[in-house]
């Protein structure tokens, strides 16, 4: 019989509490309805402050609502054994913040996704948790990917001022969360051995700034970078600037510019 196998028997499942059982002689049915019938998930919460989860709670969570600011706490995870597994599902139009129980902040889980939670360690009341993030709905792009692009050519012969070639403002919607921006461009000088001094910035705080050199005139180089933009939501202004570098008296010109953000995390 299938309950007399030892490694049947040390095999757990997770019973409709979401609690680990070892399969034996008496509840071999059980554990064989537990397999093939997944815990269903709760009825949607229309979410309002903090909803705190305990060890009866329905290992698949669903939320709804429009309000901002809430947040999903996990359970104290000396109250569940290792391996234990929630899904949560953001149907709300905010970010969702997840918690361990000491409200120490795992993730920022933004509207329409969902993520599945792991419990590794459950030595602790806050235990190690580690967690997936799947957007929900096939939206991987919409606002969490913004480009601009420039293809003339601009030209600049100053070394005091900024020549904006690229501006780029988020939409108010872009949910909270870390963002990768790519920026590139094609340029030339008019002179031999000049430098161009280009900078990126948000909302008037620098990036990055750095002068690529050209020893040609013949030479027209495609320049790019790439900077991490951490916890930013909603409206944002990026811009791309250049002037000429250190030594005076020549032009430079830029063109095919592009930018690029889209969310890392």
């Amino acid at each position: 019989m299938f309950f007399k196998s030892p490694i049947a028997r040390a095999i757990p499942f997770w019973n409709t509490l979401g609690k680990a059982q070892p399969i034996n002689k008496k509840n071999v049915q059980q554990a064989i309805e537990e397999t093939l019938i997944p815990t269903p998930a709760v009825t949607p919460t229309t979410l309002n402050g903090t909803t705190t989860l305990t060890a009866a709670s329905s290992l698949c969570q669903q939320f709804t609502g429009t309000a901002s600011g809430h947040s999903v706490v996990l359970p104290n995870a000396t109250t569940l054994s290792e391996g234990w597994i929630y899904e949560v599902w953001n149907f709300t139009t905010k970010v969702l913040l997840i918690k361990d129980a000491g409200a120490n902040v795992l993730t920022n889980l933004r509207a329409n996704s969902h993520t599945v939670v792991l419990l590794r360690v459950n030595a602790t009341s806050n235990g190690t948790w580690a967690l997936t993030y799947t957007l929900d709905n096939g939206n991987a792009f919409g606002t969490e990917l913004q480009i601009t692009q420039d293809n003339t050519e601009t030209q600049d012969n100053s070394q005091t001022t900024w020549n904006n070639k690229l501006s780029l403002t988020t939409p108010t919607s872009l949910s909270l969360g870390d963002y990768l921006m790519n920026f590139q461009f094609m340029w030339r000088s008019a002179n031999a051995n000049r430098s161009i001094d280009v900078r990126t910035q948000i909302g008037g705080i620098n990036i990055e700034n750095f002068q690529p050199f050209l020893s040609n005139i013949a030479e027209k180089p495609l320049i790019s970078g790439f900077s991490k933009l951490s916890n930013i939501s909603g409206v944002n202004t990026l811009t791309f600037d250049f002037r000429v570098g250190p030594a005076a008296g020549t032009t430079v010109y830029v063109s095919n510019a592009r930018m690029f953000v889209w969310r890392i995390a």
